[in-house]
């Protein structure tokens, strides 16, 4: 067990929830507490010691979280100040332009601890050692005049009446120091737009809530980071690609959610993980490129990892430390080699920046769902004509109750998507040669279609239809019109 008690030396807490927000942020999440820690660990030149502490500290499950009450939160009024010129780096700040901000500050009360992290597990003697190293460079959280007081202690500290448990809602998780480092150093060279993020998203799913849909709304996003960016039409190839990454550095045998095959080596029949590709699509000027891929778990196992029993602990736990193992064997970012289309470069992104990696834009309940990548029929169509494409629309609604889904009440098929950006199931008879969807072996047979499904009521997402639905084919997004009663 690992307790860290932090004071405000000042008796005030200078922090803001968002710019636009006057509200503080109190009380500051651990992810806030792990950033000042980081911060350090950078003004004492990025010490080995310190590296090795942070990145155990990341793999930890989220603290219990106990803080003081604010005694108040006083008003927030406008401050005029000067905005960073590029242009004329040189000018005086009495020369600029001043655009409004609001300082966010919080009153609290006298008291020895005005905050306590609590750790299930406890570092060794060396790890504590850099960690309190790192705490006593730690200087101030949020604003700089945020003055504090950081103080490891091994095993459980002295109760405090004072202190009331709160909720943890960001955490950091494995890989978090490397993508704070990674931005920082992005934003050293130049790019303004390399700013760190929130480490989780907020609010959490509600995994007791009644679901129809096998899959989990809640995603790991993997966005584009570098390198050569692959066509939307290769999705299926870089399913199975991540995948086969995925299972090379979990613990083996991989468990059956994530391979897909059952100790046996049989095909699994229960869900289990699944990639789809998010990509630029759906706006008015789409252009279909390849912005990320999202890696979609079971909602069973999603939910049982609510349980915090130790082997679903476990299980989560080594599940997250995979994507940090392929990053720390990729230079900060996972690879993704692709032979002669070369290598692809993944960031993960837990509060996307980009509304194209947005699970919410999925996830949301609507009546009708059209289809981003085409959907690959489980069986090959028996009839020809106009009955094939009825038979088709059949195998789609089929493919709906496969993932427990109501049965539409309408299913159209075409060949083209409705989904502006998005590339059509098949080329058109007498066009020139172009690329054609990358399958692997066991789906290269399969009928390919694009589908406007709608249901009686709105239904959750993700909707992800078909025999490729777990390589990221028969990926459907939810549109905003009336389903036909």
């Amino acid at each position: 067990m690992l307790t860290l008690d932090v004071e405000w030396l000042t008796g005030v807490a200078r922090a803001a929830r968002d710019p636009s927000d006057p509200e503080p942020d109190w009380p500051p999440q651990p992810d806030r507490i792990f950033s000042a820690l980081v911060a350090s660990w950078g003004a004492l030149n990025e010490i080995a010691d310190g590296r090795r502490a942070l990145e155990w500290l990341e793999c930890q499950s989220p603290p219990k979280m106990f803080c003081v009450r604010m005694a108040s939160a006083r008003p927030a009024v406008d401050h005029y100040v000067p905005v960073n010129d590029q242009k004329l780096e040189r000018a005086l700040p009495r020369r600029r332009a001043r655009q409004p901000r609001r300082f966010a500050v919080c009153a609290l009360p006298e008291a020895p601890v005005h905050l306590r992290l609590i750790w299930d597990a406890g570092p060794n003697a060396e790890d504590l050692r850099a960690l309190n190293l790192l705490a006593s460079a730690t200087s101030y959280v949020g604003h700089s005049a945020s003055l504090v007081r950081f103080r490891f202690v091994a095993g459980l500290a002295t109760s405090d009446t004072r202190l009331e448990r709160d909720d943890v809602r960001t955490a950091p998780y494995p890989g978090r120091l490397a993508e704070l480092k990674r931005l920082y150093d992005r934003h050293v060279a130049g790019d303004e737009r390399a700013r760190p993020r929130r480490s989780a998203q907020l609010p959490r799913p509600n995994y007791d809530a009644p679901r129809c849909n096998v899959f989990s709304p809640d995603w790991f996003v993997l966005a584009h980071a570098g390198g050569d960016r692959p066509d939307l039409l290769a999705a299926a190839a870089l399913a199975r690609r991540l995948r086969d990454a995925v299972m090379s550095v979990v613990p083996q045998p991989p468990a059956p959610w994530i391979s897909g095959h059952e100790p046996d080596g049989a095909p699994m029949r229960d869900p289990h993980m699944a990639i789809a590709p998010l990509a630029n699509i759906g706006w008015e000027h789409a252009d279909g490129r390849l912005m990320g891929l999202a890696v979609i778990l079971p909602h069973a196992v999603r939910s049982s990892w609510q349980d915090r029993t130790p082997e679903e602990w476990r299980a989560r736990r080594e599940f997250e430390g995979a994507f940090a193992k392929l990053m720390s064997m990729g230079d900060g970012a996972i690879s993704l080699r692709l032979g002669r289309a070369g290598v692809w470069a993944l960031e993960p992104e837990l509060t996307p920046s980009r509304r194209s990696l947005d699970p919410h834009r999925y996830t949301k309940p609507a009546q009708v769902f059209v289809s981003v990548t085409p959907i690959a029929l489980d069986r090959h169509l028996k009839r020809t004509g106009a009955a094939a494409r009825e038979e088709a629309a059949e195998l789609v609604a089929r493919a709906c109750a496969a993932i427990g889904l109501p049965e539409p009440s309408r299913v159209d098929v075409f060949k083209h998507s409705a989904v502006r950006g998005a590339p059509s199931a098949r080329p058109a008879s007498g066009a020139p040669s172009r690329p054609y969807w990358a399958r692997p072996g066991f789906l290269k047979q399969r009928r390919l279609v694009h589908a406007r499904i709608a249901f009686a009521d709105a239904v959750p997402g993700p909707v992800i239809l078909g025999a490729g639905r777990f390589v990221g084919l028969g990926f459907c997004l939810p549109v905003r019109d009336e389903a036909p009663r």
